[in-house]
């Protein structure tokens, strides 16, 4: 089971990575991290600040997020 906030990340990340400070919801995004769905790496000097980080879905974390929101579209899930 998961919280409002992982789900809420979940479909964020889906679009493509996402910096760190533009995630809507960390803690959502930590529950995610220890589930092995998303990763926080790559340190970029060129983004919004020195050294920020953009969070990303693994392979496992597309897999699930391909799935929900599948579902969501074909039977018309509330977030």
């Amino acid at each position: 089971m998961m919280s409002t906030g992982a789900w809420a990340v979940l479909k964020q990340l889906k679009r493509g990575g996402v910096w760190d400070g533009d995630l809507i919801d960390k803690a959502g995004r930590t529950e995610l991290m220890g589930k092995g769905l998303v990763r926080r790496d790559r340190k970029f000097t060129d983004g919004p600040y020195a050294g920020c980080q953009i969070n990303e879905l693994t392979d496992d974390g597309c897999k699930l997020a391909a799935v929900c929101i599948e579902l969501d579209e074909r039977f018309g899930a509330a977030n």
